[in-house]
């Protein structure tokens, strides 16, 4: 049987970092084993796969990047259109129940795959080293298999991937609205006038931001060192808002079918 290598391309994550935002706009970083993000549906060709690699690319702390910290990637399926049951609140332990049934596996990366050249993120890489028990683990990946969703495309079937960190993580930008007169929600495309950390070491253009006190604000379509240009500001932002992404992590999987 000859093999079939591909990709996931870089799938965006929902971090929700409101769960790193205390009740007085300070921050609670994630910690040792809390979940970063829950179950992400991939959509993969039909039939059984070994995954070969896995890279996580992780948005930096104040434009500089964060602490090396080791990753728990967790894989599971649908079972009779059911997708997994949630494992909790990100930015806390596991403590949810029934997602026993659906778990294909658990991938460890280790931090000394860490990427030590990437400029404001850190982008961890499996390095062809995905079994179980981190670096010591076989080259012999975990295999997995979904199942077809009413959504899914014809050939394709579904897996589920969620993030558990195994140290401290901290999502806060240091990029400031810098505006003495606030800003007013709008519908229409807006320049964002920002200080602080460079807001190019922080975004890029497609991330949704919100700020800090949980104040939606839309999608950047432009950004400067100094400047953010979003395609609206759904709520009205103060002077010193502090602004954060909605998806500060991204993955991509290597399989071979």
């Amino acid at each position: 049987m000859k093999g079939k290598y591909f990709d996931t391309g870089w799938v965006r994550t929902l971090t929700p970092v409101t769960n790193q935002i205390d009740t007085d706009k300070s921050d609670n970083a994630f910690g040792d084993k809390d979940i970063v993000f829950d179950w992400v549906a991939i959509d993969v060709p039909k039939g059984t796969h070994r995954v070969v690699d896995a890279c996580i690319a992780v948005q930096g702390n104040h434009g500089a990047r964060q602490g090396e910290v080791d990753w728990q990637l967790w894989f599971a399926k649908p079972i009779d259109g059911v997708e997994p049951p949630s494992l909790g609140t990100p930015n806390s332990s596991v403590t949810g129940t029934g997602h026993r049934n659906h778990m294909l596996g658990v991938m460890v990366i280790n931090s000394l795959q860490s990427a030590t050249d990437v400029y404001a993120f850190n982008s961890f890489m499996s390095s062809g080293n995905v079994g179980s028990g981190g670096t010591d683990s076989p080259n012999t990946g975990i295999i997995v298999n979904g199942e077809k969703m009413t959504d899914t495309l014809e050939g394709f079937h579904r897996i589920y991937v969620a993030g558990l960190t195994m140290g401290n993580l901290n999502f806060s930008t240091n990029v400031l609205l810098n505006q003495v007169g606030d800003q007013a929600a709008t519908t229409t495309t807006t320049t964002l006038t920002v200080n602080g950390a460079h807001a190019t070491k922080v975004f890029s253009v497609g991330d949704t931001i919100q700020a800090m006190d949980l104040a939606a604000i839309g999608t950047i379509t432009a950004l400067t060192t100094t400047s953010i240009t979003v395609d609206k500001c759904e709520a009205a932002l103060e002077n010193d808002d502090e602004i954060l992404t909605t998806s500060p992590i991204r993955i991509k999987l290597g399989l071979e079918q």
